[in-house]
């Protein structure tokens, strides 16, 4: 037990002092969504959470036994692969849906108004230099952390799966080496240590895209609670908004899954010229899945050779990644601003 409290004070170090759950800010955030949420609030979210998961998790071990993943999968796929790919990306979802409704529920209980104002509890936040954007920061985090067990779930699943396909990938086929005997015919030619540097960079940002995607949609939430005081308009938006997401979703794995099923070689192959089905691979990385899809070797290294330019999506993806964090730290920074205003006026 006390190796496990040791771990966690080592991991709990790496983070910024104010995301630490010990920083008084962020401390007072946790207890107060302890102490003063309605037990009736309290009690449908985390209904809802356990619900999502024993549905997923059901859903995909229903799968697995019956074998129908065999429709879905067939390109070298580990049992465990197979087994955890459905519930990982429908988890995905549900983490995103549940760190919104969170993150609302807090900015619209602690709301930045005149009101707030009157009744001296703004007034003691700003004594401190920065402390608006402590409590814009407490709030994100506490979302963060109540469905932290998901996002540690997340980043662990990656991690073995990347730990596999680093195994595979330096292990040997033909008598060369499997990163080797699958440059052949790959657009563009480039040498093994390149193209391990490049698949390198595309490990790094599967693991931490979910963690960057979730922060992006509850920072998102926190912007939308604050542009809109009234619950039920800011939860009607929400709902379109969470909506949109769903569709899109959907269209991008359809898409990306077409381009990553079809072959160029193939007799009946789908129209998509080069650049399209370049695009449509991306967009499931980065809208759909999470990369999730490329973190099996035996589909990545087939859309290394299918798809021109392939090969260079992993620093496109973790690109992608770094915009996310600077677009959640511009939201979060404009909310802080938005706080303010009461101040100026």
């Amino acid at each position: 037990m006390e190796h496990i409290l040791h771990i966690r004070r080592r991991l709990f170090g790496l983070l910024p002092e104010w995301a630490r759950p010990d920083h008084p800010v962020l401390h007072y955030m946790l207890t107060y969504m302890q102490r003063h949420w309605s037990g009736l609030v309290c009690c449908f979210s985390r209904s809802m959470d356990g619900l999502s998961v024993i549905v997923v998790l059901w859903f995909g071990q229903w799968l697995y036994r019956t074998g129908d993943l065999g429709v879905l999968f067939g390109q070298g796929e580990t049992p465990l692969y197979m087994a955890l790919y459905i519930p990982l990306v429908l988890l995905q979802l549900v983490a995103v849906i549940s760190v919104m409704n969170t993150v609302m529920l807090i900015n619209l209980a602690h709301p930045s108004t005149p009101r707030a104002e009157q009744q001296q509890s703004w007034e003691m936040i700003k004594l401190t230099s920065h402390g608006p954007g402590l409590v814009v920061r407490a709030r994100w985090a506490a979302a963060l952390y109540k469905i932290g067990w998901m996002l540690v779930l997340f980043v662990l699943a990656r991690l073995v799966f990347v730990g596999q396909m680093a195994v595979d990938l330096i292990g040997y086929a033909d008598g060369r080496l499997f990163v080797d005997a699958n440059l052949d015919g790959m657009v563009p030619g480039i040498p093994p240590g390149a193209a391990l540097l490049l698949v390198g960079l595309f490990m790094v940002a599967a693991v931490i895209q979910p963690l960057a995607a979730v922060g992006l949609y509850a920072a998102f939430g926190l912007l939308l609670s604050t542009i809109l005081r009234r619950r039920s308009l800011a939860s009607i938006i929400q709902m379109f908004v969470l909506l949109a997401a769903a569709v899109a979703f959907c269209v991008v794995m359809v898409l990306g899954w077409t381009a990553l099923e079809s072959s160029p070689h193939a007799t009946l192959y789908s129209p998509f010229s080069p650049e399209t089905r370049w695009w449509f691979v991306l967009f499931m990385a980065v809208g759909g899945d999470l990369s999730l899809r490329l973190l099996n070797l035996e589909t990545a290294s087939q859309m290394w050779v299918d798809v021109d330019y392939g090969i260079v999506l992993g620093p496109v993806i973790l690109g992608v990644v770094l915009i996310e964090v600077l677009i959640t730290m511009g939201m979060l920074r404009w909310v802080v601003w938005q706080m303010l205003r009461p101040a100026r006026r």
